[in-house]
């Protein structure tokens, strides 16, 4: 499989996909900051709705000019789920009536031509799409919305067993909550169920669970990777020695408990030495900087008052929602890193200086320091799959002088799986070596970090596979041409009146020439009014 197209996804409408006329798209929401400041200052969200024809090659697929804008979710703070699911019933009305056929006049039917239009795949963050969708957060009991395990079973990885969620099911529950007539009888149906009532169920050919994509960017890049670097390897945190636990009372290795800082501090300042011969310049300076700032930033929003407003991390509650969704889980902190300062320079030396093509963004530096910023998804992904096998052998291999062959098989099955999901074609027997790899890594994981538990992304990928099957390559299913079309949302300038929003959106994605022709076009269609009712008042209206 190469994309959609080979899909079973493709063929799960039967004939839609193959008639002359019949569209079918894909759907992304994701909220973003119009005021481009993530740092400090107010924090406030607007929901992008893009539609995306998936009839078109990729390569034209995610065009500006392919790609339909639907509108914005109202901010300035992300919507409570009833609120949402409103804004979601006016594109389910018209999809639902496109479903049947409409008669459509084009430039090469000017008489009309029948259409119809689907809706297939809904891809989202991991957050948004449960929302979107009708199922719990990440902290409900019953979190995953491809099956019915728990959080208490959340370290199982016996597969087979699972119990999967079914299309029917799922909808006859949905339904179920929507006719309770009070929050808290809906409550008590949630807390069942897991499912709430989404308009997407008016889709009569939706279906809730195979017709949702698990986030490649969030869930593999960010969701796996990272947290392996970052939890699991303790990549900026102190250095800790490691030592591989067989149980309470006892260890594989006892060569650890003592560590010659005098050696250690010798070469440091070699490699200190050996770096200024280079005319390197050292990332000191650069990470007390951003501590410094860091602390003066800190001790200016403690100065702010605490109703929400200025807190980058304030979450604002549901506005009378009727369900309980509480937010993610968050991942655990480190204890340490695993690696030496020698080692982590060592692997900064393999940033800086392997070969790489001209494409590719390279890594930072200063890895592991807080000087760098936020990684992106794809950096972890160059860093694990391109990078890190070229010098973690070196570290870790049997002969070594730090041999650690359990944490390098866990690091390759790692890639291996990662390196799989990540192709941009899929042949038979991928998906069951995908699985393979990656239950190994899981299995090791229990046992090297006993003391770090699994999160809920851990779970989300092992459907990966039965996904893999369905989808085709999933990184072409990917939410990464869609946060480029949030960035462009973002970088809108707006000067600061937030309300007309719309309006402006719709000046940057459509010619000022061609508005004024459709609007002085005798059409006969309500909503021409209605727009230039709208574009009039928007005019005349002042902050």
């Amino acid at each position: 499989m190469f994309g959609i197209w080979d899909s079973p996804a493709w063929q799960s409408l039967f004939t839609f996909t193959t008639m002359d006329g019949c569209l079918t798209f894909c759907l992304y929401i994701d909220w973003f900051n119009p005021l481009t400041n993530k740092i400090a200052g107010k924090k406030i969200s607007y929901g992008a709705i893009i539609l995306c024809c998936m009839n078109l090659p990729p390569e034209l697929r995610h065009l500006p000019e392919n790609v339909y804008f639907a509108g914005i979710v109202p901010g300035p703070r992300e919507p409570s789920i009833i609120t949402l699911m409103h804004v979601l019933e006016l594109l389910t009305n018209v999809l639902e009536a496109y479903w049947v056929g409409k008669d459509v006049r084009t430039f090469r039917f000017p008489n009309g031509r029948r259409i119809r239009v689907a809706l297939i795949p809904l891809i989202a963050d991991l957050i948004a799409i449960r929302k979107i969708a009708g199922f719990g957060s990440h902290s409900c009991t019953y979190f995953c919305s491809y099956c019915l395990c728990t959080l208490d079973n959340i370290e199982s990885l016996d597969i087979d067993n699972w119990v999967k969620r079914d299309r029917n099911t799922v909808r006859a529950q949905a339904l179920a909550w929507k006719a309770e007539r009070t929050k808290v009888a809906r409550k008590a149906r949630f807390r069942q169920t897991g499912v709430r009532w989404s308009p997407l169920h008016n889709l009569p050919y939706w279906d809730p669970v195979k017709h949702l994509v698990l986030g490649y960017m969030h869930n593999t890049l960010e969701g796996i990777l990272q947290h392996h670097a970052r939890t699991k390897w303790g990549i900026g945190a102190k250095y800790r020695p490691f030592a591989l636990l067989v149980d309470d009372a006892s260890t594989v290795r006892a060569d650890d408990d003592h560590i010659d800082r005098d050696e250690m501090d010798r070469e440091l300042e070699g490699l200190t030495d050996e770096s200024s011969e280079h005319d390197d310049i050292p990332a000191q300076p650069i990470r007390a900087r951003s501590q410094s700032q860091s602390a003066a930033l800190h001790a200016e929003q403690m100065e702010v008052d605490d109703d929400g407003d200025n807190d980058p991390d304030f979450v604002p509650s549901d506005g009378g929602s009727d369900e309980e969704d509480p937010q993610p889980l968050e991942d655990p902190p480190a204890k340490g890193c695993l690696f030496s300062p020698a080692q982590l320079e060592l692997i900064r030396t393999c940033f800086r200086e392997a070969s790489m093509p001209t494409s590719m963004e390279r890594p930072p530096a200063n890895f592991g320091e807080a000087a760098h910023g936020r990684l992106k998804a794809i950096t972890w992904l160059v860093i694990f799959t391109n990078f890190l096998p070229l010098v973690i052998p070196e570290l870790w291999a049997e002969g070594t002088d730090n041999s650690e062959p359990e944490l390098l098989k866990n690091f390759y099955d790692l890639v291996a799986s990662t390196n799989l999901i990540s192709s941009y074609s899929y042949a038979p027997g991928d998906s069951a070596l995908y699985l393979e790899h990656y239950i190994l890594y899981r299995k090791s994981l229990h046992e090297l970090f006993p003391d770090s538990s699994s999160v809920p992304n851990h779970h989300y990928a092992m459907h990966n596979a039965e996904l893999m099957e369905f989808w085709g390559p999933l990184p072409l299913l990917s939410e990464f041409p869609f946060e480029q079309k949030n960035g462009a949302f973002q970088r809108v300038k707006t000067n600061r009146h937030i309300y007309e929003m719309d309006y402006t959106m719709l000046h940057k994605t459509t010619s000022r020439g061609r508005l004024n022709a459709f609007l002085n076009d005798s059409h006969p269609n309500d909503n021409v009014q209605q727009l230039k009712s709208l574009q009039t008042s928007l005019r005349t209206r002042r902050p």
